[in-house]
């Protein structure tokens, strides 16, 4: 595994986990409702 894909599979990983939780960060300081 080269380095570019280790980087393209952990950016993955992150946003995976990290966009739900700013999505909830989001939408509770901007009420869209």
């Amino acid at each position: 595994m080269s380095n570019k894909e280790i980087h393209r599979c952990l950016k993955r990983y992150i946003v995976r986990e990290l966009y739900p939780l700013i999505l909830v960060d989001l939408a509770d300081s901007t009420p869209l409702h």
